[in-house]
């Protein structure tokens, strides 16, 4: 529990840091607009009909290029942002894992168990060589449990941690990893950050 505190914790952090990001952006973008409405009036009123046409044209040009711009530093920021909280939860996480492996272990069981649910009769576990073993004696259970016929396959790289789940033929995978299990929680926790600039594109890769 307090470690799902703690992760929470930083998730709010990184929620925090980019409510303040959108706020800056949109105070600068307000002021830059003001700043340029103000220049497009000076010129208006020592301008003729047809020049202020032009001018008309070329402002819009210009603010649509400003609010272009300023959604890229945003996405840019956001993702810097996203990837710290992401990198600190996964240190905390993986100091867990190292000090107590019963609370990995039963992890590990429960992520094979229940990711494995795409694949209808066999599949194949790749995990890491500190796992192997662990794993490999538990793979009758595994296949009893989740009613597939489960069986070991390549080892994971260095550094990665949990599993990942393939076809028979290794043509489907189930990125099960540490890694890439952080990610998608924190997309579920704070989904809200996709909607800062454009509700319509993913932001974060």
């Amino acid at each position: 529990m307090q470690e799902q505190l703690q992760y929470m914790s930083m998730l709010a952090d990184y929620n925090d840091r980019a409510f303040e990001i959108e706020v800056e952006s949109e105070m600068n973008a307000s002021r830059i607009k003001r700043q340029m409405i103000m220049e497009e009036q000076t010129v208006i009123n020592q301008s003729h009909t047809a020049d202020v046409k032009i001018l008309d044209q070329d402002s819009a040009i210009q603010r649509s290029s400003f609010i272009s711009d300023s959604r890229k530093v945003l996405m840019e920021k956001t993702k810097g942002i996203f990837e710290d909280v992401r990198a600190k939860a996964e240190v905390e996480i993986m100091k867990k894992i190292d000090s107590d492996p019963t609370f990995y272990h039963s992890y590990l069981d429960n992520l094979i168990i229940k990711t494995s649910d795409t694949f209808e009769k066999r599949a194949v576990l790749c995990v890491a060589p500190a796992d192997y073993e662990y794993v490999k004696s538990q793979i009758k259970r595994y296949s009893h449990e989740a009613e597939l016929e489960f069986s070991m396959g390549q080892q994971l790289k260095i550094g990665e941690r949990g599993v990942k789940i393939y076809n028979e033929k290794l043509t489907i995978c189930v990125d099960s990893t540490i890694k890439q299990r952080l990610i998608q929680a924190m997309r579920f926790k704070a989904p809200e950050l996709n909607a800062i600039v454009l509700p319509d594109v993913q932001l974060i890769e």
